[in-house]
């Protein structure tokens, strides 16, 4: 028996809490002990009934289908969802699932997927920013440096022009 517990808030009838605790104190056990043996021994058996029913984890993908009901038909499921507390959508589905299960399921052919080619990002023509005076990579020159590089360029284009 694992000693760590877990809770799960299940909304019950009055008469459906009182029966719960009369057979867990009739076997003289704790509430985890109690549900622990419910789910071990009826779990399985509980599971392949449902998968019966139609219920199963869907797999693949999903496509909705808009399907015509008649007013009687719409009635009873009704009825049905009120009776089970289950959607009437998913009653629907469980019965026509248990209608074509038993048929053999047509082979689905996928389609081939179109390739195209990726576009290749061309370089941008836009110069890049200046970097600003807060970030740390951008070292500024002291400003005696900057002002002898624009005297050196000056005499520089002086020279050549001067002919």
């Amino acid at each position: 028996m694992t000693t760590e517990c877990n809770f799960r808030v299940l909304k019950f009838t009055a008469e459906d809490l009182e029966a719960f605790r009369y057979k867990r104190d009739l076997r003289g056990v704790t509430n985890q002990q109690f549900v622990d043996g419910v789910v071990s021994s009826r779990l399985e058996d509980f599971t392949q009934k449902v998968l019966a029913l139609g219920f199963q984890k869907e797999i693949g993908s999903n496509h909705a289908a808009r399907l015509p009901i008649s007013d009687e038909s719409l009635i009873t499921l009704k009825d049905a969802s009120f009776a089970t507390g289950l959607p009437q959508t998913l009653i629907l589905g469980m019965l026509l699932r248990q209608e074509y299960s038993d048929a053999p399921a047509p082979e689905v052919k996928e389609k081939p997927r179109k390739t195209t080619k990726k576009a290749v990002k061309k370089p941008s023509r836009r110069r890049s920013p200046a970097p600003s005076k807060a970030a740390p990579e951008a070292k500024e020159k002291p400003r005696k440096a900057v002002k002898k590089a624009v005297k050196k360029s000056a005499r520089r284009s002086t020279k050549g022009g001067a002919k």
